[in-house]
């Protein structure tokens, strides 16, 4: 069935979208649950500030949900929990990442490069690790 004209924003939207948003799903595919283009949803972020703070709110209750499950994992709370497709999940659409950063330091120009892992508490740096030139070329 195609998309029913016109494309009129209705107050309940806002909250079917964070309750869809609440179960891992994302805002892209929330158009199909609505039947309407993506086009459309955008427009309604730009005019229609209730639906702008439903998404801010969905994408909220999204990380909490793969927080939580994250947690449950850790702690053995969930079997054959796939850590991989988690990360992956939560790198591209948490924003997730460990930081990198590149900075050219000296005259020389040697480049230093400072990489900050999670340490799980193996060090007293907080994860920092650091090879300058001292230690060869980076």
């Amino acid at each position: 069935m195609p998309p029913t004209k016109p494309y009129t924003y209705r107050r309940e939207y806002a909250e079917q979208l964070i309750e869809h948003m609440k179960k891992g799903k994302s805002f892209s595919s929330f158009a199909a649950v609505i039947r309407v283009k993506m086009a459309t949803m955008h427009n309604w972020l730009k005019i229609v500030p209730e639906f702008a703070e439903a998404k801010e709110f969905g994408e909220a209750e999204y990380l909490l949900m793969m927080e939580n499950a994250g947690m449950n994992a850790m702690f053995g709370k969930i079997k054959n929990f796939n850590t991989k497709v988690w990360e992956l999940n939560m790198k591209n659409r948490a924003n997730w990442s460990e930081k990198h950063e590149v900075t050219e330091t000296g005259g020389d120009g040697a480049t230093r490069v400072t990489l900050y892992l999670p340490d799980n508490g193996r060090s007293n740096n907080g994860g920092q690790c650091e090879k300058g030139p001292e230690q060869g070329e980076v």
